[in-house]
């Protein structure tokens, strides 16, 4: 019985040994794929960041001298550099320009610079050789291409900008004064336009404010309005003889004058391409008045200096 136990046993050991040395050739085939495809990868990916950075490298703008797209040396030195794992060497590199994809122009070569337009670009090509660990393999080539716009120093020369005109902005619709109708002559108005496509502007003062009082009776400017809001009235200042100054709270150019009417929801504004109307509003009839101020704007897209408009009646 023992004898026969023995004879199993062997044939077992003799069974395992023969599998084991059916499955190892496998197992190396599978393992050494393994290696040979991530050693191409890696050489892939090395190959390939070569030609993206020497590409890169190529398309800045050097710092005086010879620009870096005409420097070929260098641009090589840099996808060696950075194609070091890969077997890069600058022998398998191809400089070239373009002005479209596809639309070869020049190449890179020393001592013969290229010079570049605006919207060229520029192409490095690199190619390597894998050698494989394995070698039943052969020799696999490599190679991959990038390419960039270069960028070209342009001079940017700053243009001042000139502040708009007030007679091309703002204006009068009409050039003198009317009755806003034939039973209020007591209301003289002119309407305001802005004729700018894009500026907003501010009243910002209305000064030498005179009228006609030598003919009796004697007429007192009550109230003015900016749209259909008061801008100034009498009975909040107290001001009856002209000339009337009404200016913001601080002005350098006039030492005297009223403030505008104080109200929260007071709009001075004439927006692009609308219009407004300014009304004076009198105690009585102003018939044959002789009347005159001077209006003052403000640009509120830009600082630029108030620009003035005047008109008489």
């Amino acid at each position: 019985m023992g004898r026969w136990l023995k004879k199993i046993k062997n044939k077992q050991y003799g069974q395992a040994m023969v599998e084991f040395a059916l499955t190892l050739p496998i197992f190396l085939i599978a393992v050494l794929g393994v290696i040979e495809l991530s050693r191409f990868f890696l050489v892939y990916s090395s190959v390939y960041t070569a030609s993206r950075e020497a590409t890169r490298f190529a398309s800045a703008v050097g710092e005086g001298g010879t620009q870096n797209y005409q420097n070929c040396d260098a641009i090589k030195q840099v996808a060696v550099d950075s194609g070091w794992f890969g077997g890069v060497n600058a022998d398998n590199i191809d400089i070239y320009y373009e002005s479209a994809p596809g639309e070869q122009i020049g190449t890179c070569v020393t001592g013969t610079p290229f010079e570049a337009k605006l919207g060229n670009r520029i192409v490095v090509d690199v190619a390597a050789d894998y050698q494989p660990i394995t070698p039943i393999l052969p020799t696999i080539p490599v190679s991959t291409s990038n390419a960039r716009t270069i960028m070209m120093n342009i001079a940017v020369k700053a243009t001042p900008m000139e502040p708009p005109e007030c007679s091309e902005d703002m204006g009068f619709v009409n050039t003198y004064l009317q009755y806003v109708g034939p039973s209020e002559k007591q209301k003289l108005f002119v309407d305001i336009i802005n004729n700018s496509t894009n500026a907003n502007y501010q009243l910002l003062s209305i000064t030498g404010i005179t009228w006609d009082n030598s003919k009796p009776p004697a007429r007192y400017l009550q109230t003015i309005t900016w749209g259909d809001k008061p801008i100034w009235d009498l009975s909040e200042v107290g001001v009856y003889e002209p000339p009337i100054h009404i200016i913001p709270i601080t002005d350098p150019d006039l030492d005297t004058g009223t403030s505008f009417y104080f109200d929260p929801e007071l709009n001075r504004n004439i927006p692009a391409g609308t219009t407004i109307r300014l009304t004076y509003i009198f105690d009585k009839n102003v018939p044959e008045t002789i009347m005159a101020f001077i209006i003052k704007f403000q640009n509120l897209n830009k600082m630029f200096d108030p620009c003035t408009l005047s008109i008489s009646y």
